[in-house]
């Protein structure tokens, strides 16, 4: 029985690494990715190369994807860490922004309350909602401005949900383009 605990705690110790490796991945992909995208729509490229480009694109989402699968699969006990909720969203608007299917006709506009929201939170489950909820606002747009602010509440009550402890809450709205 000893012999199998310990086996036990080497393999979790394993899933551990492996899992903080997969995350170290993922924060550099994602930068490549975000840069690629960039890079791909300033140069002139023959249509050699944009297949190629095209190609690094893809293939830079597939590894993300099986990283998430990965991290999806293991999630460590303890990934509470200390966020900085707006630096986190202003992050998330910045890839949004250099996204190749961002919309020049779509704006986005994030206003910053005078202090940072910080927390303890699993960061990267986070900085996925935020780009979720993001990504889907944005796709229901045709044209306009997507206007996000986060806002420290002691209490949070309307008539679908109730929250009767500190935190933060996300309002955003749609204004339509008037020009």
């Amino acid at each position: 029985m000893q012999n199998e605990m310990l086996r036990t705690e080497q393999l979790a110790g394993v899933g551990r690494f492996s899992a903080g490796l997969a995350h170290e991945i993922r924060n550099p992909l994602t930068s490549l990715n975000g840069s690629i995208q960039v890079l791909a729509k300033g140069l002139n490229l023959e249509d050699s190369y944009k297949k190629l480009m095209n190609i690094v694109i893809k293939e830079t989402y597939r590894l993300n994807t099986i990283l998430s699968d990965f991290l999806t699969y293991y999630k460590p006990k303890n990934t509470n860490t200390i966020v900085d909720l707006t630096q986190l969203v202003q992050n998330v608007i910045i890839l949004l922004k250099n996204n190749e299917d961002f919309s020049p006709d779509k704006n986005i506009i994030f206003q910053e309350s005078a202090d940072h929201l910080i927390f303890t939170g699993d960061e990267q489950r986070i900085k996925q909602v935020i780009w979720n909820l993001r990504i889907n606002a944005l796709e229901t747009m045709t044209t306009g401005t997507l206007t996000k602010k986060l806002k420290d509440v002691s209490a949070y009550h309307n008539h679908h949900f109730q929250a009767n402890r500190r935190g933060w809450s996300r309002f955003s709205h749609r204004v339509p383009d008037c020009s």
